[in-house]
C-alpha cells in the first residue's frame, strides 16, 4: 500500500462524505488511521480530542497525556496527530499531496464564480418609463447646471463605494522599517531565509465597507497568526502628533469618532472573540473578514466614550493640558471603515489635515448640540446603558457555556441552571441579537461623520513580540452603476435589481478615471458585491506567533536551515505546533 496517497486519499474523501466510518470501509483502512490523518491536516475535531491534541501540542507524552487525563495510553494513541507524515514519511511530503487538492478546488471554484454569467434572456431588463419630471423635482441653488437624473441622484444621498488596493508590509515599528534596526548583511539573510524579495509584505484588495475589527482578523490570516493577543490600530506618528497638537484636551475631542477612550469596557472590543475547539483556525477567521460583519462593540461608538469621558479623572487641569501623550492614546476605534480613513497614495489631497479636523470637529459639535435638543435623549441613554450591560452579561453567559461544554462540566452546570445548556444558549443568541439591533440602532445614529484623510495606517499585534504592519493604500477603484449611465435623453437602461446584479453590471474606474476591463473587474466586482477580500500579491513566509517578534522570528529561521540536525528538527516541531509549515503559498490560496 502507497502509504503517502493513502493519507491524501483520505483528505479528498473527506471533502466529499464526512464520515469518519464510511471513508474507512471505502479505502480498506481503519477508523483510527482516518481520524489521525483528518486531526493532523486540521479538518476533524471533537470534544474527546481537544484536550489530547491540547496536550500532545504543548511536548507531552502519551503516558503523560494518558495520567494527565485518566485515560488509557491506547485512546490517547488513536487521537494524536501524526507529526511526520504518515508512519515516518516527511509531512511536508503528505501534506503537500493534500493541499495541493485542497488549492485545485478552491482554484475551481475562484474560476466558476469568475465567469458565471447571467444569460441575457433570464435577466429583467427595465426602462424608465419616461425621462424625470424636473417639474416635480425641488430645485437648490446648488443643482443650477445638473442634469436632472444627477439631481436625484444627489438627493439620495447615495455614497460612492470603492474597492481599495492595500498593501500590509512588516516593518520593526511606526516609524522603522526593518533594515534600519539590522545590519545590511542580516538583512539581506533575513530575506533570504524568509523567502522575500524586498519584505514580508501582502497585497490586498478589499471592499470599502470593510471596518478596522474585520481587518484585524484578515490580517491574522495574511501573516499566519492565530488570534492568541491583543492587537491596535494606529495612525503614523506625525498624522497622530498634528492631530492632537500633544495635548490631550485636543486628543478628548477626538474620542469616539477617531481614537479609542481607554474605559471600564476595554474588553468589550473582544466581544466575539467565539473560537470553538471543533472549528479550523483558517475557517473561523474567514468568517470574520468576509461577507458584512460590522463591529459590535459598544466602547468603539461616540456616545459611550462621551459618558467615559464624563466619569473619568482626566478632566482635572492638570491632565487637560498634559503635553505628550502615551504612546496607548494613538489607538483607533475599529468600527471605521476603509472608505472612512484612506485616500490612496496617488491621489492628490487638497484639503489640509488641520482643513479635515475643524470640519469633524464641527460635525462632532453638531451631533452634541441635537443630542442636546432632543428631550428624550437623557432617558434614551440611561436605557442604553442598562441595555448594553445586559448584552455584556449575555455575552459573557455565552463564552462561558461554550467553556463549560469543553471542560466537561456539563451536569453541574444543567442543574445549577434547571435546563439544558442548548436551552439556554439559544436564549442567548436570540436576546444578543435583539440587543445588538437596538443598541447599535442608536449608537450608530449619533456617530459624527468623518472623512477619508490618510494613505497609511499601522497595525500592531502581541504587546509583548511587538509586531507592526504598516497599511498603505496604493489605489482606489470607484464603482458606477447605471443610474451614472443614462442616455442622451434621461432615460436608464436598469438590470441592477439587487446587489448581486452588480456582478455584472457595475463599472470601476481608477483614479485616472480609465475603466477597469476583463478579468481584473471581475475580481472588483466579487469583492465589491461578496464583501470577500482577495490577496493579489504576497513575498515571504508566514510568521509565527510567540517567537519573539522579528529578532525571534530571524533567529528561528536561521535554527531551521542551520546544520546542527538535533536544533534543526526541535524548532520544526516547536514551530509545526504553532501552524508555521514553511510554505510559500500562492496569494490566491491565502485568504
Amino acid at each position: 500500500m502507497d502509504i503517502n496517497k493513502t493519507y491524501s486519499d483520505i483528505v479528498i474523501e473527506y471533502s466529499n462524505c464526512r464520515s469518519i466510518t464510511k471513508i474507512a470501509k471505502k479505502l480498506g483502512v481503519s477508523e483510527e488511521r482516518v481520524r489521525r490523518t483528518l486531526i493532523t491536516e486540521g479538518l476533524w475535531m471533537s470534544r474527546s480530542a481537544k484536550p489530547i491534541v491540547k496536550l500532545f501540542q504543548e511536548g507531552k507524552s502519551v503516558p503523560e497525556i494518558a495520567e494527565t487525563l485518566m485515560i488509557s495510553e491506547k485512546t490517547v494513541q488513536s487521537y494524536i496527530p501524526y507529526s511526520k507524515g504518515m508512519y515516518g514519511g516527511e509531512k511536508s511530503d503528505t501534506a503537500q499531496r493534500s493541499e495541493e487538492y485542497r488549492e485545485r478546488m478552491r482554484k475551481a471554484i475562484g474560476e466558476m464564480m469568475s465567469n458565471y454569467v447571467i444569460p441575457d434572456d433570464k435577466l429583467p431588463e427595465i426602462i424608465t418609463n419616461k425621462m424625470w419630471d424636473v417639474d416635480k423635482l425641488k430645485f437648490k441653488r446648488s443643482d443650477i447646471g445638473k442634469k436632472p437624473w444627477e439631481i436625484l441622484k444627489d438627493s439620495i444621498g447615495d455614497e460612492r463605494k470603492y474597492v481599495y488596493k492595500l498593501r500590509f508590509d512588516l516593518v520593526s515599528n511606526q516609524s522603522e522599517d526593518i533594515d534600519r534596526v539590522m545590519t545590511n548583511e542580516e538583512y539581506k539573510e533575513f530575506l533570504k531565509l524568509s523567502k522575500a524579495n524586498h519584505g514580508i509584505s501582502r497585497t490586498v484588495l478589499v471592499p470599502g465597507e470593510m471596518d478596522l475589527h474585520a481587518m484585524h482578523y484578515m490580517i491574522q490570516q495574511l501573516f499566519g497568526w492565530q488570534n492568541e493577543h491583543p492587537h491596535c490600530f494606529a495612525l503614523s506618528d506625525q498624522i497622530f502628533t498634528e492631530l492632537t497638537c500633544g495635548n490631550t484636551e485636543k486628543w478628548i475631542d477626538m474620542c469616539g469618532i477617531v481614537f479609542r477612550f481607554p474605559g471600564s469596557r476595554d474588553s468589550d472590543i473582544y466581544y466575539d472573540d467565539d473560537y470553538k475547539a471543533n472549528q479550523s483556525v483558517k475557517t473561523w477567521l474567514r468568517s470574520k473578514y468576509c461577507g458584512s460583519n460590522p463591529s459590535k462593540a459598544t466602547s468603539d461608538s461616540f456616545v459611550l466614550s462621551l459618558l467615559d469621558i464624563e466619569d473619568s479623572s482626566l478632566k482635572s487641569e492638570d491632565l487637560l493640558h498634559q503635553i505628550g501623550l502615551e504612546n496607548d492614546y494613538n489607538t483607533l476605534v475599529e468600527r471605521l471603515r476603509v472608505c472612512d480613513l484612506f485616500i490612496s497614495s496617488t491621489e492628490i489631497y487638497d484639503e489640509l489635515l488641520a482643513e479635515w479636523k475643524n470640519k469633524v470637529i464641527e460635525n462632532r459639535n453638531n451631533m452634541i448640540v441635537v443630542m442636546g435638543n432632543q428631550k428624550t435623549y437623557i432617558k434614551q441613554v440611561l436605557e442604553i446603558y442598562e441595555a448594553i450591560n445586559q448584552l455584556y452579561n449575555w455575552r459573557l453567559l455565552r463564552r462561558t457555556l461554550d467553556n463549560v461544554i469543553i471542560s466537561k462540566r456539563r451536569i453541574e452546570v444543567e442543574k445549577y441552571l434547571g435546563k439544558k445548556i442548548e436551552e439556554v444558549l439559544k436564549e442567548a443568541d436570540k436576546a444578543i441579537d435583539l440587543y445588538e439591533a437596538n443598541i447599535f440602532g442608536f449608537l450608530n445614529a449619533y456617530n459624527p461623520k468623518i472623512y477619508p484623510f490618510t494613505d497609511k495606517l499601522y497595525y500592531r499585534y502581541d504587546f509583548g513580540d511587538d509586531w507592526c504592519i504598516k497599511i498603505s493604500c496604493e489605489k482606489r477603484y470607484m464603482r458606477m452603476d447605471e443610474w451614472d449611465f443614462p442616455d442622451k435623453n434621461g432615460f436608464i437602461l436598469a438590470r441592477t435589481l439587487s446587489p448581486k446584479d452588480g456582478l455584472r453590471t457595475y463599472r470601476y474606474f481608477d483614479e485616472t478615471e480609465a475603466e477597469i476591463i476583463g478579468d481584473e473587474r471581475n475580481i472588483l466586482a466579487e469583492v465589491d458585491v461578496m464583501q470577500f477580500p482577495r490577496c493579489i500579491a504576497a513575498d515571504g513566509f508566514s510568521l509565527v506567533e510567540d517567537v519573539g517578534g522579528i529578532h525571534g522570528f530571524y533567529e528561528m529561521l536561521k535554527k531551521i536551515t542551520s546544520d546542527n540536525i538535533e536544533e534543526k528538527e526541535d524548532m520544526k516541531k516547536w514551530a509545526s505546533r504553532l501552524g508555521w509549515t514553511g510554505r510559500i503559498r500562492k496569494p490566491e490560496f491565502i485568504l
